[in-house]
């Protein structure tokens, strides 16, 4: 007997046994990937219905936020109506408040405007008879105590406050008046304090002061006296006027009805 016969039955039982484990194989991982379907789609159902209940509780809190959101806003309305409701209410007590206060400070202006017309017609009353404009009034020929022909001075303007026998004031308060306001008049320029005005200015700033302080009845036109002959002035008062060039403003001057300021216009 050949060795290879020998040894046959032993080569046959092991295909035999390798047959078996084969299909032993092939059925245990047949076995593992059923139980491996089966494992993966348990898995995929329990993260598909995990995935369904966080969806649901993700919508659960959406909802809430908006109802939340919702009730915040209502209570949110709420406030700014009553905020509104009180602030109307408060609007409309400061209102009545201020109208009141409106009515106070009109009735406090009437009465203020009253005592301001009696004072000005008190002053009135106290005033002198004879202003300056009478003497111009009266022409050259009656202002003049010789025979001499009047002579023209020229055109002037002229602030007259009432003072000592001819008013209620001191010479001396008359003095002051007269004085501050030539420093007025002749103060810097409008554009140019250090530049001294022109003559504009000079007789806009004079006419001003005329209808705020003249006591003469030519104030309302701001002095303005118009042309000026010779004998129809107090003497103190023409012989000033004499010495004044156009544009000039003269210094304080006493008279017997008070104190005169004068600027020549023409």
């Amino acid at each position: 007997m050949r060795d290879d016969d020998r040894w046959r039955p032993d080569e046959r039982e092991r295909e035999r046994d390798r047959d078996r484990r084969e299909r032993d194989r092939r059925r245990d991982d047949g076995e593992y990937r059923e139980r491996r379907r089966e494992r993966d789609g348990d898995y995929r159902s329990d993260r598909h219905e995990e995935g369904e209940r966080s969806r649901d509780k993700e919508r659960e809190r959406e909802r809430d936020r908006r109802d939340g959101e919702d009730d915040w806003r209502e209570e949110d309305r709420r406030e700014r109506r009553d905020r509104d409701g009180e602030a109307s209410a408060s609007s409309f007590i400061e209102l009545a408040r201020l109208r009141d206060e409106l009515r106070e400070a009109e009735a406090r202006l009437h009465q203020l405007k009253e005592e301001v017309r009696q004072e000005e017609e008190e002053e009135e009353r106290e005033r002198p008879s004879a202003y300056i404009s009478d003497w111009h009034a009266q022409g050259p020929s009656q202002g003049s105590a010789t025979s001499m022909p009047a002579r023209p001075l020229g055109a002037f303007s002229m602030i007259l406050i009432a003072c000592g026998d001819g008013g209620p004031r001191s010479v001396e308060d008359g003095r002051m008046r007269c004085k501050k306001a030539r420093e007025r008049i002749l103060a810097g320029s409008d554009f140019n304090v250090k530049q001294p005005p022109k003559p504009k200015e000079i007789r806009r700033r004079f006419a001003d002061a005329a209808k705020k302080q003249s006591d003469d009845q030519t104030a309302s036109k701001g002095g303005d006296l118009g042309e000026v002959f010779s004998g129809a002035l107090p003497e103190a008062v023409e012989a000033a006027a004499r010495l004044l060039e156009v544009g000039g403003v003269s210094a304080e001057v006493l008279s017997e009805v008070g104190m005169h300021l004068l600027l020549r216009t023409g």
